[in-house]
């Protein structure tokens, strides 16, 4: 297993990273060691739009967590200042932010 350099992310083999595209260098990464870990911790929390039901108010999965009900927030959690933690786009509560992707939190990805 080797880890890019650019965003952490594990990688089984190859010249440029799976999720981000950079490249692994002749090296291939890093290994992590005692000093490293597997990238970011991130810590569960309660989707801001959905309040943690994984539906929109009109029905259908919630654009923010995709249906899940929580995110995965990377510590410390803050509430998005662009849309003030509702997740709602610059186009009404229909869309989704532009800043957190609809969930409330910044520096989140969703858990599906």
């Amino acid at each position: 297993m080797v880890y890019c350099s650019n965003c952490r992310a594990a990688n089984q083999s190859g010249h440029y990273c799976s999720h981000c595209g950079a490249p692994l260098g002749p090296g291939g990464g890093y290994q992590p060691g005692p000093h490293h870990s597997n990238g970011p911790k991130y810590v569960e929390k309660t989707c801001l739009r959905c309040n943690g039901t994984g539906s929109e108010i009109l029905g259908g999965k919630c654009k923010g967590c995709g249906g899940a009900g929580a995110v995965l927030v990377k510590p410390p959690p803050r509430i998005c200042g662009n849309c003030n933690g509702t997740g709602a786009g610059d186009y009404g509560a229909t869309t989704k932010c532009s800043v957190c992707g609809g969930c409330g939190w910044l520096n989140a990805k969703r858990l599906i």
